[in-house]
């Protein structure tokens, strides 16, 4: 009988050391590829990295940036209004604005319309934006507005920096 007990104790000691062996090579292992490996890699691929060149794509094409515009713009009117709640509000704080034509928003000269975001005197039922005509650095967005009689404005885009934005808007 003491011979089995002997044998069953040996059988659990030989699994206890296989296991904290398996334990320590796997830890091993996983320091290895982790830290000692991404070291060894990083010191190669230091002598062989080129500079990647800067993103002139812009992300958000002028089709897009102008359908979001007028979108945001309509739901900002749509709102009750205040005092601040106006048109030269709105266009101070968008980003996708030129500060020239924040400017002759807020600064008209010239033709003044009820609305000099879009040309009108009173608010759409909505909107539908054309195809853009577009060059390196500018681009043309035919924009019909919806009225009992259609009006049609072209919104003039520019590429700042990675961006387009609006930088006028003309009456067709």
């Amino acid at each position: 009988m003491n011979k089995n007990k002997f044998q069953s104790g040996s059988a659990h000691l030989i699994i206890i050391v296989i296991l904290s062996l398996a334990l320590i090579g796997s830890l091993g292992f996983l320091y290895y590829q982790n830290f000692v490996q991404k070291d060894d890699i990083s010191k190669t691929d230091d002598v062989k990295t080129t500079p990647t060149p800067t993103q002139t794509t812009p992300i958000v094409d002028p089709t897009t940036v102008v359908n979001d515009f007028l979108t945001s713009f309509l739901n900002y009117m749509a709102m009750p209004t205040t005092d601040s709640h106006n048109e030269t509000s709105f266009a101070s704080q968008s980003p996708v604005l030129t500060d020239t034509y924040k400017d002759s928003i807020v600064n008209p000269s010239g033709m003044v319309y009820s609305s000099p975001i879009i040309l009108a005197q009173a608010l759409p039922l909505g909107f539908s934006v054309g195809t853009a005509t577009t060059t390196s650095t500018s681009s043309s967005v035919p924009v019909v507005l919806s009225y009992n009689t259609p009006f049609s404005v072209v919104y003039n885009l520019v590429l700042v920096g990675n961006e387009w934005k609006i930088d006028g808007v003309t009456k067709i």
